[in-house]
């Protein structure tokens, strides 16, 4: 009789599944996704501008889309921000604000002058909120100050919670969308860096519940994951100073147990460090932020990832755990921790 039982759950089992996949095959074929036309009385406000993917996001949003922008710096005498200005003097659909998530004081100005431009303009849609500053420090948790490592949390979890509390309001009234970019941090930690990671994976977290919490509103919440341009971003720009100020905390015991393991592991990162001059990332990354942007309905995740990437985070989901440990040795690449001589037993 269980045996029967058993066939009998097995059979409904298969059957729910397959009206469940045809009604979701049927579903998106009847739905596609499409691009919503966009123009100048659609607005994006965008932190991060000053360099890498927010730079890049203010100038496609301008010159491609055609759309209003406000750029958000952190500071206006950067290189990013003093470019950005040069190109856009005579634009009236583009605007530059000076921001600094770590302070609601500064954010709020920031949303006032988003809502003084609205207000100004009736025509005006605020079609986007991107949250994309954010800061990263190279190096282990025992390393890192108390400073760096609220520096990040700051910056790249409570900053982006700060601005869209923030812009709530003006978002329900515009049904606007909201981007909180993420990365591939949040989704695999890799050694190196531990509270870069802890801050990506709370955003991400963030992003989830706030979805959910929007969508009964009809707010589409949307996590864009843009893969590796540290080449094109000043996201390191600041670990040179970090290095100093890690350095200079250590102890007597943590100099001699780590031994040169510091300086050669802060040596492999000099090609990720310094202050860059501002340039476009890839051109796939802007295609993807743009699908995150314009496609209806929208996708809850859009990643755009290199081969690599592809292939180690496949990896990552399917190997034990030891394997998967030694692959994000591998991924990272960094020089390997060896214990000096003089170190007691």
């Amino acid at each position: 009789m269980s045996l029967i039982r058993l066939g009998d759950f097995k059979a409904f089992a298969k059957f729910v599944s397959f009206q469940a996949l045809g009604g979701i095959t049927t579903y998106y074929l009847m739905n596609p996704r499409v691009k919503k036309e966009v123009s100048s009385n659609d607005l994006i406000v965008t932190t991060g501008c000053d360099s890498g993917l927010g730079y890049s996001i203010a100038i496609h949003c301008h010159d491609i889309l055609k759309m209003s922008v406000v750029a958000c710096v952190q500071h206006f005498n950067s290189k990013g921000s003093l470019k950005l200005k040069e190109m856009y003097t005579n634009s009236n659909r583009f605007h530059m604000v000076q921001l600094d998530v770590t302070k609601l004081d500064s954010v709020k100005e920031m949303k006032k002058f988003v809502s003084d431009l609205l207000e100004k303009n009736q025509n005006l849609q605020l079609k986007a909120l991107v949250n994309n500053a954010g800061v990263m420090c190279f190096g282990e948790t025992e390393w890192q100050t108390h400073r760096i490592i609220t520096q990040q949390i700051e910056v790249n979890l409570l900053g982006s919670i700060r601005v869209t509390k923030e812009f709530l309001p003006l978002v329900r009234t515009h049904k606007s969308r909201i981007i909180n970019v993420t990365s591939h941090c949040g989704l695999q930690s890799i050694p190196g860096l531990p509270i870069y990671c802890a801050s990506k994976a709370g955003l991400k977290a963030f992003n989830d519940g706030l979805r959910l919490d929007m969508k009964k509103y009809d707010i589409d919440v949307v996590n864009f994951i843009p893969g590796s341009f540290v080449l094109q971003s000043n996201i390191t720009s600041s670990q040179p100073a970090f290095i100093d100020e890690m350095n200079g905390e250590f102890s007597e015991e943590q100099k001699s147990f780590y031994g040169d393991y510091f300086d050669r592991y802060t040596k492999a990162l000099k090609m990720f460090c310094g202050d860059k001059s501002p340039q476009k990332v890839d051109q796939l990354v802007l295609e993807s932020f743009e699908e995150a942007l314009l496609e209806n309905p929208s996708k809850v995740l859009y990643k755009c990832e290199p081969i690599r990437y592809k292939i180690y985070h496949t990896l990552f989901k399917i190997t034990p755990q030891f394997v998967t440990d030694w692959l994000l040795y591998k991924f990272v690449a960094l020089p390997e921790y060896i214990p000096p001589k003089s170190q007691p037993s």
